[in-house]
């Protein structure tokens, strides 16, 4: 679930957003879980139950001459601690992009 509004100026627009995302007790053991076959010295069992994140992310739409767009947006998610306790997470954030270039026909 989340928000973001775009705003426009000239040949740029800029989205910011917000948004939380629920993991299910089954996708988060699935993600950040060490499942008790698996453990071993230094990676102990771990099985966080469900969770859920914040996030926060910028987009960025620019249009240049003629058919060509750049499509750029970045997003940080903060995850919380029944995540981050886990022995295969060593940060609290997670940070993700994606860019593209594209061309209207």
């Amino acid at each position: 679930m989340g928000l973001e509004k775009a705003f426009q100026r000239g040949l740029f627009t800029v989205t910011p957003a917000v948004g939380l995302n629920w993991l299910s007790e089954e996708l988060a053991s699935y993600e950040f879980g060490v499942p008790a076959e698996k453990a071993e010295a230094g990676r102990p069992a771990y099985h966080p139950g469900a969770a859920m994140t914040v996030n926060v992310g910028l987009g960025l739409f620019i249009e240049l001459k003629g058919a060509w767009r750049i499509i750029l947006r970045g997003n940080v998610a903060r995850l919380p601690s029944e995540l981050t306790e886990s022995p295969i997470v060593d940060q609290s954030d997670v940070f993700s992009g994606f860019a593209a270039i594209n061309r209207l026909f």
